[in-house]
């Protein structure tokens, strides 16, 4: 895992920084907002991850941005400085544990149960997941349990941090999420290619295809999601579902750029990309169109 070296580059760069007291972080290292005047040191680092937000005038962004705001550089001069200030953990360092712990009392979908009960709600779950078209592979690592819940636990960068339900019933609460979903991205260890096709949920993420997509758990991406997604990918496709407002697709969008991403919007018209055969297949051929994948 990666860990930024906060104050190494300040100190190397000449930048007051404050660690405690009034507005600072038990997390974090303050310095001065770039962007306006700010006597009080508003601008909270994150000492792990380095990435920032200012409290006073809301802006955001990831180490790089920073970099590029303090010291006027380009986008490529600001990365080839943040790839100094990054170190990796020792290898002999005890490994991440998990954020969350998958919950009691849930059955693998890959092995048939001999419990009559159990069996049944097996049949209604895998009978789902192949309506839903869920490749055999990631079944392997799902479950479910005795209340008609898929239990699907979401890895990023190799760590469990966080896990979904997913009713296979007919019940009032279709999605239950646990964990740290704000700092998961579904399917992003997985994709090779340099651009990326995000959406909503983890069932657009299938159906779009999980060469190419990744799922946000939603229409706000966080910054942690957004500094994911930019160590990863150079581009991003945002396809999020027709009741997602263009307010909302506009910010995610400017969230996005100000990690250094580049975007574009291919904003599902009817329903959401699960559903919509006739946009997933416009979609398709906008990717081979712009980016020459098939």
């Amino acid at each position: 895992m990666q860990k930024t070296l906060i104050y190494k580059f300040l100190e190397d760069y000449g930048f007051e920084y404050k660690e405690r007291g009034k507005n600072v972080s038990r997390r974090d290292v303050n310095i001065k907002c770039p962007l306006h005047y700010d006597p009080d040191f508003h601008l909270g680092i994150n000492k792990e991850t380095g990435i920032w937000r200012c409290w006073i005038c809301g802006e955001s962004g990831n180490f790089i941005k920073l970099i590029r705001l303090l010291l006027g550089v380009s986008f490529h001069k600001a990365k080839e400085i943040a790839s100094r200030y990054v170190s990796l953990k020792s290898a002999t360092s005890s490994p991440s544990l998990p954020a969350v712990s998958l919950p009691k009392n849930i059955f693998p979908l890959s092995r048939k149960p001999s419990d009559p009960f159990l069996f049944a709600l097996w049949k209604r779950a895998i009978s789902y997941c192949k309506q839903r078209r869920v490749p055999v592979d990631l079944l392997l690592n799902w479950y479910f349990d005795t209340t008609g819940f898929l239990v699907i636990p979401i890895e990023t960068e190799g760590r469990l941090k966080a896990f979904i339900k997913r009713s296979f019933l007919k019940k009032a609460h279709r999605y239950l999420a646990y964990g740290k979903i704000s700092e998961s991205v579904f399917n992003l260890d997985n994709i090779s290619y340099k651009i990326a096709v995000v959406v909503e949920g983890i069932f657009d993420a299938i159906a779009v295809g999980l060469d190419i997509a990744v799922a946000v758990f939603g229409n706000k991406i966080s910054d942690y999601q957004a500094n994911l997604l930019a160590k990863r990918f150079q581009s991003v496709v945002l396809a999020f579902d027709s009741d997602v407002s263009g307010y909302d697709i506009l910010k995610s969008s400017e969230k996005l750029v100000s990690f250094g991403l580049k975007v574009k919007t291919f904003q599902c018209k009817e329903g959401d990309p699960a559903e919509n055969e006739a946009f997933r297949k416009d979609l398709r051929n906008f990717l081979k169109e712009t980016y020459g994948i098939s």
